[in-house]
């Protein structure tokens, strides 16, 4: 069977049994399970069974979620065992599901993943190393330059930056100057012939 399928079919079984779960629950917290119970009990039995079918050789399936129902059962202790029954059924379902899904994405998107980042720290690298190389500048000697001396052409020390001209201060204000004052002559008074 198709994987596909069979996790589609296990999930409709999953939401079956969830339904079924409801059901039960909401009757026997209601009361009104006058009746109920015996339907509850050939639902759970066929889903049961649809269980085995789609999940051969799973022993949590066929011992452990195995119905026993008597005919002495009242309506609620069958409605208690199929709520029970079917909360486990639909735990189990989900959690094998969470695995499946969790599984087919690591197979699946880590191969890519690992795929992926390989081809990027590969591009990566022969970026950074397009750039470094391109800013190197490699002489290698030979005899004739060592044989040249200093005829060789050597590179010119870099000159030194010049430094920047201090600002000029600036000049402070001239004190202020006084009023003058009228000048009298003190002598003025001695001309006079009228005196």
């Amino acid at each position: 069977m198709n994987e596909e399928l069979k996790t589609q079919q296990v999930q409709q079984l999953a939401a079956a049994f969830r339904s079924l779960y409801k059901a039960s629950h909401k009757t026997l917290m209601t009361g009104l399970y006058d009746g109920a119970g015996l339907a509850a009990v050939r639902a759970y039995e066929r889903l049961h069974r649809r269980a085995q079918e789609l999940i051969p050789d799973d022993f949590f399936i066929s011992d452990v979620l195995t119905p026993v129902f008597t005919d002495s059962d009242t309506n609620d202790q069958q409605l208690s065992r199929v709520a029970f029954l079917s909360s486990q059924a639909l735990e189990y379902l989900e959690n094998l599901l969470r695995s499946s899904r969790r599984s087919q994405f690591e197979e699946a998107d880590f191969r890519d993943l690992g795929r992926d980042l390989s081809e990027q720290i590969v591009s990566f690298t022969r970026g950074t190393l397009r750039r470094a190389l391109s800013n190197i500048d490699v002489h290698l000697s030979t005899e004739d330059d060592e044989t040249a001396g200093d005829a060789r052409v050597r590179p010119a020390p870099p000159t030194p930056p010049v430094p920047p001209v201090p600002p000029v201060p600036p000049t402070p204000p001239e004190p202020p100057v006084p009023p003058a004052k009228p000048f009298s002559d003190p002598f003025a008074d001695m001309d006079d012939p009228t005196r």
